[in-house]
């Protein structure tokens, strides 16, 4: 694409600014990366990469690009985790004893912030 030269911007200010960084700050670093230890990427793959090579490949001599392999059916069991806790909190109650029936709604006793706030209310005087 072309640009007119009023278009073009200045890289200036564009470029992070200099950091100053402390030899002990250079030397909890290096520790860090020892104590992770050496990693082997030899044993990773980009299949992205392959992928799009694969389809690039296929255009240039004119064939059929490659169909995507379906992903892997998960190996693990789902679990339904609101199931999971009901049966939990029913185990619980019938290891205590109760009734593992439907929940009871009680009432809330009355909180000690509302009597004072009508003890502040009477307090105050009228202005006469």
């Amino acid at each position: 694409m072309l640009h007119w030269s009023d278009e073009i911007r200045s890289a200036e200010g564009l470029a992070p600014k200099a950091v100053d960084i402390d030899d002990s700050e250079v030397d909890e670093a290096m520790a860090l990366m020892e104590a992770i230890g050496s990693t082997d990427i030899s044993q990773y793959r980009d299949q992205y990469r392959e992928a799009v090579e694969a389809v690039i490949q296929a255009k240039t001599e004119g064939v059929e690009p490659p169909r995507m392999e379906a992903p892997a059916e998960p190996r693990g069991k789902v679990v339904d985790l609101m199931s999971a806790l009901q049966d939990s909190v029913r185990a619980a109650k019938e290891a205590r004893g109760e009734e593992a029936g439907e929940a009871e709604v009680r009432q809330m006793p009355a909180k000690k912030a509302k009597k004072a706030a009508a003890k502040k209310t009477a307090r105050k005087r009228s202005a006469s």
